[in-house]
């Protein structure tokens, strides 16, 4: 059975060069690797119920990497990797993702497309910016994009610097991995990828929420970091 927790500690894991081995204990799951003659160990519920879990995840295996000096030592937690979802068929990236992981204001982001609808004209702005609303948490109703590949490439090309190139990386990556995904579905699948549209959603929203207080800081979009202390086994 999937675990979403279990995918996100991996993804991390891999992120830094680390093929771990998964093992099932009763009502957990142990993801295990091994650094410097120590084995050391994420262990999540084998039916996690918060769908904020796996961001959850994500910042424990960056606290287990760090204290083993795999990441730099910082304050906080770099938001999860980017995650487009899907919509008409198509993988789409909000611009308040893009605003986040590339440090900018979100207003700066919606006057570039902005400017950008006028270059292009409606043909190109039509296929690649749809605009959608989203609530902000003192309950006003705000717009915001969701760009395809083509709108974000035209939005970012003008990003500078060693965290914007490594985010555009990162983005383009996504991009691919979830057209792969969904020109490898088999027909009649259908309801599978609306649970796969469902789920992502919910990953965004959670994002939004764990994020939407906290400023940019020199390209990067920081959450405050778990107080718990997170062990690791020999």
């Amino acid at each position: 059975m999937k675990n979403e927790c279990v995918d996100a500690a991996v993804q991390e894991l891999e992120a830094v060069g680390i093929v771990p081995r998964i093992e099932h204990g009763g009502k957990h799951i142990h993801v295990r690797w091994d650094h410097e003659g120590r084995t050391l160990t994420f262990t999540t519920a084998a039916t996690p119920s918060d769908r904020r879990a796996h961001l959850n995840a994500r910042t424990d295996v960056r606290h287990i990497l760090r204290d083993a000096g795999l990441l730099p030592d910082d304050d906080g937690v770099v938001v999860e990797f980017p995650r487009p979802v899907v919509k008409s068929g198509s993988p789409v990236v909000s611009s308040l993702d893009i605003a986040r992981h590339f440090g900018k204001r979100h207003k700066d982001v919606l006057r570039a497309i902005d400017q950008a609808s006028t270059e292009t004209g409606e043909e190109f702005t039509g296929r690649n910016f749809a605009l959608s609303s989203y609530i902000d948490q003192s309950g006003r109703s705000l717009r915001h994009f969701d760009l395809t590949r083509d709108g974000f490439v035209y939005i970012v090309m003008g990003f500078t610097g060693p965290a914007a190139v490594k985010w555009k990386l990162a983005y383009l990556d996504a991009f691919n991995k979830m057209e792969a995904e969904l020109h490898g579905l088999a027909p009649g699948a259908s309801l599978a990828v609306a649970r796969r549209v469902e789920q992502l959603e919910g990953d965004l929203k959670a994002l939004i929420d764990l994020c939407m207080d906290k400023p940019a800081e020199a390209g990067f979009v920081y959450v405050k970091a778990h107080k718990r202390r997170v062990g690791s086994h020999a």
